[in-house]
Order: C-alpha cells, then structure tokens, then sequence
C-alpha cells in the first residue's frame, strides 16, 4: 500500500486522466480514493443512492491509516471519522 500511495508524488500523475488511486473493500462495497492533493473521498459502489464522503489536507500516512482500516474491514472506525459531504 505504501508503494502505491507514493505514486501519488510522481510529477506524472498530474498529467494523467484520473489522478487517483483508489482501494476497494469488495465485501462492503466501500472504495477510498486518494488524490495528490490530499483530498480523499469515500463512498459505497453498491449504495447509488449513498453521497460520498470526503476530506482534505490528508497526509500519506493519514492516508496509509485510512487504506489499512478499510483494508481490515474496520469500517465502523472508517466512517466516524470527519467526513464532509458535498452539501455541507
């Protein structure tokens, strides 16, 4: 997981079409996306009806912490977090 966060600092990442990485949760259907600028969103791919959630000012090991939860499963501990949604 590190390796792939740090991807995020290649100067190529900007030029690319979607400069994200994402990490699905496939039993929950729960997916983080993490962008260069420190913005992470988290939303259900199996919930439409679901608003995604996001955060900004994220660091690497925020988002190292964030991936390791979902990875776990820890979702309650995930979504407890200081979520913002679009309409906030």
């Amino acid at each position: 997981m590190r390796s792939l966060i740090a991807r995020l600092d290649h100067p190529e990442i900007e030029t690319t079409e979607h400069p994200d990485i994402t990490l699905v949760h496939n039993p929950s259907g729960w997916s983080i996306s993490l962008f260069p600028s420190g913005i992470v969103t988290m939303e259900n791919l199996d919930e439409a009806d679901m608003a995604p959630r996001f955060m900004d000012g994220i660091t690497r090991e925020e988002a190292l912490q964030l991936w390791s939860d979902l990875a776990k499963g820890a979702l309650t501990a995930l979504l407890e977090r200081n979520w913002k949604q679009a309409a906030d």
